[in-house]
């Protein structure tokens, strides 16, 4: 195999960091209830998969899935990403990031911690980076048993 040129090289970490920022982007906008601009960062066809929570293919599916279903099992969420690994072929390109969320639970109004892995690949469709599938491995889902963010909070 050929070495890459300069030009290649920098190509993909621009690349990388692309997608990075829209996995980023993702997780604040999830986070702030901004279904229809979360739709957005979603390729045509794209589909995502919440074990035990759903999913969808249409960017209409999509956008619903954040604004109705997510929502009424987690009316809050904080993400918290880290060891992303990253990696571009073309216009084509994997993620993968660990997730921590402390969350309440629709349901019991309990704060809870989940822990997973996000599985995602990604398209770059006229120059912008977006979001082919999304899937998310879970790891756990635990109460978090003190007086919790839901109930006693020391700022605003």
């Amino acid at each position: 195999m050929a070495a890459k040129s300069l030009e290649e090289r920098i190509t993909a970490l621009e690349d990388m960091e692309a997608i990075k920022k829209v996995h980023f982007t993702y997780c604040y906008l999830m986070d702030a209830r901004k279904a229809d601009e979360v739709a957005e960062l979603f390729a045509p066809g794209a589909r995502i998969d919440f074990p035990g929570v759903g999913g969808g293919g249409t960017k209409a599916e999509i956008a619903q899935f954040y604004r109705e279903v997510l929502p009424s099992v987690y009316p809050f969420l904080m993400h918290n990403n880290h060891n992303g690994i990253v990696e571009v072929e073309g216009n084509k390109g994997r993620g993968k990031w660990y997730l921590q969320v402390s969350a309440t639970h629709g349901k019991t109004d309990r704060a809870m911690w989940i822990a997973g892995v996000y599985n995602n690949a990604y398209s770059k469709i006229n120059g912008q980076w977006k979001i082919q599938s999304m899937a998310v491995t879970n790891i756990y889902g635990t109460p978090y048993d003190q007086q919790g963010w839901n109930k006693m909070q020391f700022y605003p």
